[in-house]
């Protein structure tokens, strides 16, 4: 899946209409955190939390070391279960390849 990331979501980042204008922005189930580090390459003003289980931050601290400074210091995992915790407060939420293999139904 990181590897996909890494192809795809810049384009999807710079897609987005006024992506400028937000300031803190949440990678759902971010893993490796490829999305993260695309939205702060595409926004320098953007913080950014990576939300993901606990046992995914040696992975994704891993990667955003090999980040530049100016991206690896804008960004900051954040322990948790989408199913079960409550979320961050921020400006957008990325959910980017976390539905491919869950199966449940969404009450409104």
């Amino acid at each position: 899946m990181h590897g996909l990331g890494l192809t795809c979501f810049p384009n999807i980042i710079s897609s987005i209409e006024n992506f400028q204008q937000f300031k803190t922005f949440c990678d759902m189930g971010g893993g490796t955190g490829c999305l993260a580090v695309a939205a702060c390459k595409a926004n320098l003003n953007l913080q950014a939390i990576i939300f993901d289980l606990s046992r995914i931050e040696k992975h994704t601290i891993r990667y955003i070391n090999e980040t530049s400074s100016d991206i690896r210091n804008r960004i900051r995992f954040q322990s948790g279960d989408f199913f079960l915790d409550t979320f961050p407060q921020v400006d957008l939420f990325g959910l980017g390849l976390i539905l491919h293999d869950q199966c449940f139904i969404i009450e409104i």
